[in-house]
């Protein structure tokens, strides 16, 4: 999963360590040009979806039947779906088809989150720790010292079922990576990983 992907640079750069990648970014023009960049490589295993993350990154990686979000979220996500083209709408049930797949074939799931200076919105990282098989987080920050710390905190946080459901992560290696000489500016890269093995809560 390549979330906030842009014009597709990282994730079509690891593509070929993949089965598939599955870029969403809400900008329309940058997916167009993620997808003519996937051409130019002859990238066949990229998936590109032009839709808001916070509205469609549920439906795609937490599991069928599972409880997500309240009827108010989904109602929002029918309302967000109903104002995409056709192809993304295309573009989305292909993405869900193939991440079912790969659950069904129990294949690990990694994402890659790479957000704007306010970070990552609270219904992505709810999504990111119910999502099953999502074994790691690679989050590259342009913001470390601000939005970053929050998001952090949330992936981290204990389990409670109600505000913090899924299994947390936990910050294994970071690494700042200066892309603006002489200025007091950086990017960051951590990995997180799951503390614990994925869970399903009994029935009875």
């Amino acid at each position: 999963l390549d979330v906030c992907c842009g014009t597709g640079t990282i994730g079509l750069s690891l593509a070929k360590k993949f089965k598939h990648v599955i870029g969403i970014d809400l900008s329309n023009s940058a997916i167009q040009d993620a997808r003519k960049n996937a051409t130019l490589n002859n990238c066949t295993n990229a998936t590109f979806v032009s839709a808001a993350a916070e509205h469609v990154l549920g439906s795609i990686v937490v599991k069928h039947g599972q409880r997500y979000e309240k009827s108010s979220k989904i109602e929002a996500f029918q309302k967000h779906l109903d104002k995409m083209s056709d192809e993304d709408k295309q573009e989305l049930e292909k993405a869900k088809d193939i991440l079912k797949e790969s659950r069904s074939n129990d294949d690990p799931l990694i994402a890659i989150v790479d957000p704007p200076r306010g970070g990552l919105h609270q219904s992505v990282i709810r999504a990111l720790r119910m999502a099953p098989k999502l074994e790691k987080i690679i989050y590259v920050s342009c913001n470390p010292t601000g939005s970053f710390i929050n998001d952090a905190r949330l992936l981290c946080a204990t389990t409670n079922s109600k505000r913090r459901p899924g299994v947390p992560y936990a910050p294994i290696k970071s690494i700042p990576v200066d892309m603006f000489p002489h200025t007091d500016h950086c990017e960051l890269v951590t990995i997180f990983k799951r503390t614990l093995p994925e869970e399903t809560p009994s029935k009875e």
